[in-house]
């Protein structure tokens, strides 16, 4: 049996595809999401939303300060330091958290 999920088409075969088909669909939703609204810093309930850092360049793909925050350790330092009111780099550019790590071949 084939479930097209998010564009993807994946063989059904048992619990490991089951969970592995729904991260798919989860990753399609998250960048539908982000591709919507990619500079859009959600608040926290009850919070008024922070607003986008002025080093975040509004026509630039936010993912490319996600990713050098996840290989540089010197930008990591600086923007822990110098952004200390975000949660997360995710949250200073925008983007939604990602799902934490589901490994499809664990029991649940």
């Amino acid at each position: 049996m084939a479930n097209n999920m998010g564009g993807a088409v994946l063989a059904a075969t048992g619990p490991a595809a089951t969970r592995a088909a729904a991260l798919v669909a989860l990753a399609a939703l998250i960048a539908a999401a982000a591709a919507a609204a990619p500079h859009a810093v959600p608040a926290v309930s009850g919070q008024a939303a922070a607003p986008v850092p002025a080093f975040v360049d509004p026509d630039a793909d936010p993912r490319t300060y996600v990713d050098r925050y996840n290989s540089d350790d010197a930008y990591r330092s600086w923007f822990d330091e110098n952004y200390p009111e975000y949660t997360s780099i995710y949250a200073a550019v925008g983007l939604p958290e990602p799902a934490p790590f589901v490994d499809p071949d664990a029991d649940p």
